[in-house]
Parts: structure tokens; C-alpha cells; sequence
């Protein structure tokens, strides 16, 4: 439900909480709680998943002012799909919206993420994730889509960004939270989470009237670093699903890697296409993951196997 409280006309839910994975990058952090402050509804609390392993994203809020609750959540180990695990069970709401650090959200993000929730209930949501200005000019993970898509009973595990989602925080506790396994310690939870969901058949939507805006602050040769790590952790999710016998998976892996050497031809043809291109990445670093996701799944289901004897 939501309630009319605080000053003015200001809204707030009291059944939302916003959920925001952090590594300490304070003034990007900063411009996102202001987001949030600014914004048409307010959510009941905003908790901050603290992996810098320092003081200043406590020191950030502390003594500060915001028309809503805030919490920093120290992580107990490193990785997002802990930190997320973490904060969805500090959670003190059943709704639950969630955003990155390096994001800005749209006044109207709540509530179009609460109508959404409110609509599919027990569902998953995700929406628009709008590129900054600044810096390159290349901002990684972004979607524009402007039609309104029902993913449910479908394989589009991609078209979930954990950048601008919202859930019913029992439906993730029901399927299992995110894999906490060091293979997707730093990227990819998101998308075996949203596969394992859809599985599930479990309801999902992509709603554009959802916007954050993800802020340009990397230079090129991050922005390659990062994708790279993206289609390394993006094989691993493949090995991971292969390794259960999914055939599907291989044609996702296959596609994958054949977008990424047309991206090759082209730029070596010199076709325009970008040195930031993050389908550039695939060829060699999904393979990779790929292996690597096999041989993790190997080695935890030893250790399980081990573990009943």
C-alpha cells in the first residue's frame, strides 16, 4: 500500500523498499539518491549493499537528510550475488525495486515500478535503462526498447537489467536467491537468475514506462576490460546450464559467438563498427567461460557428491 506523509504532497510506499548493490563509487551514488529523493513516491527504505570494505558510503549518509530511510548494509563476502542474497533478506517490504550505483532514476520509476509490481503479482518487472552523457559517449548495458514484451514462458533471459528491476522478495526466496558461485562472482548472476526464473514459469515483463538513466564514466579501455568480463561470465552461465544437459543454452552460446565474429569481419572489412563494440569480446572470451562454467560444475557437484557420503 502506499501513504500520504512527510511534507507537502509527498507519497511514500510503505510497502517498497529500494535495493542498491555498491562499491563505494560515492558521487555516483550520490546523484542516485537524489534520484530517488526527487522522485514522485518514495519508497519506504532505501538499503545500500556496502562491498568497498570502507567507511565512506556510511559516511556518505550519515547525518544526511533524506525523505526516506537509509540503511547501509556492510557485505559479509564479496560478489554481487552475495550482496544481493543479503539484501533481499534484510528486506523488511515485499516489494522490492532495485538499481546500481552508477544509475539515475526516473521521477516517475516508483511508481511505474509499484503499478508493474501491482499488475503481475509474484512477478519479475525490468524496464528501460537509458544511456548517460558524458565521458565516451559508451555506456554498457542499455536498453530502449519503447513496446511493452511478456518474457513468461520464454527463454529471454537477456532481457532482464538488474540496473532497473522490480520483484516480490518471497518469489525470490522461493527460487533459491542468485548462484553464489565464484564463477559469477563480478557479472552474469543476473542472467542465470532470470533464466532459472523463467524456467520456473514464472511471470516476467519488460515495462518501458520503468527509466533509469545508467551514467557514462568509463573510459575505452575499462569499457573493453568490462566487456570482456560480461562474455567470460556469460560462458560460464552456459557451461553451467550445459552442463545439466540444456540444449538450449548451446544455440544461445553458438549465436552469441557468431554475432561477435560478423563483428570482426565487419570492423576488419572496415565496416563502422565500433573498437568499444562489446560483441568484439565474444569469440574468445565466451569459449573460454564456457569451459570454465563446465569444469566449475563438475567440481562443485564432486563436492556435493562427497558431502553425502
Amino acid at each position: 500500500m502506499t501513504e500520504r506523509r512527510g511534507l507537502g504532497n509527498s507519497i511514500v510506499a510503505t510497502d517498497l523498499t529500494i535495493v542498491i548493490p555498491t562499491v563505494g563509487r560515492i558521487e555516483l551514488l550520490r546523484n542516485c539518491l537524489l534520484s530517488i529523493a526527487s522522485g514522485s513516491v518514495l519508497p519506504q527504505e532505501v538499503l545500500l549493499g556496502d562491498q568497498s570494505r570502507g567507511h565512506t558510503v556510511a559516511n556518505l549518509v550519515k547525518g544526511k537528510s533524506y525523505p526516506f530511510n537509509v540503511r547501509v548494509v556492510p557485505s559479509s563476502r564479496l560478489g554481487i550475488a552475495c550482496n544481493m542474497n543479503q539484501l533481499f533478506s534484510e528486506a523488511r517490504t515485499e516489494l522490492l525495486l532495485v538499481t546500481h550505483d552508477d544509475c539515475r532514476v526516473d521521477d516517475h520509476w516508483v511508481q511505474c515500478g509499484l503499478d508493474a509490481l501491482h499488475a503481475n503479482p509474484g512477478g519479475l518487472v525490468t524496464g528501460k535503462v537509458l544511456p548517460g552523457g558524458g565521458g565516451t559517449g559508451t555506456v554498457p548495458s542499455t536498453i530502449i526498447l519503447d513496446e511493452p514484451e511478456d518474457l513468461t514462458n520464454t527463454r529471454k533471459a537477456g532481457r532482464l537489467y538488474p540496473a532497473n528491476m522490480g520483484v516480490y522478495r518471497q518469489a525470490v526466496i522461493e527460487l533459491g536467491g542468485f548462484d553464489e558461485r565464484a564463477g559469477f562472482k563480478l557479472a552474469a548472476e543476473d542472467l542465470d537468475f532470470a533464466y532459472r526464473w523463467l524456467l520456473d514459469s514464472r511471470p516476467m515483463h519488460y515495462v518501458p514506462a520503468m527509466v533509469v538513466v545508467h551514467e557514462d564514466w568509463r573510459e575505452d579501455t575499462e569499457l573493453n576490460k568490462l566487456h570482456r568480463l560480461y562474455a567470460r561470465a556469460g560462458g560460464r552461465f552456459y557451461g553451467k546450464h550445459l552442463y545439466k544437459g540444456d540444449r538450449h543454452v548451446l544455440r544461445m552460446a553458438l549465436n552469441d559467438i557468431k554475432t561477435g565474429v560478423r563483428a570482426w569481419y565487419k570492423r576488419l572489412s572496415f565496416s563502422p563498427v565500433s573498437s568499444t563494440d562489446p560483441r568484439l569480446a565474444r569469440p574468445v572470451w565466451i569459449p573460454i567461460g564456457v569451459i570454465e562454467g563446465l569444469y566449475e560444475s563438475w567440481r562443485l557437484g564432486r563436492v556435493r557428491m562427497s558431502g553425502r557420503r
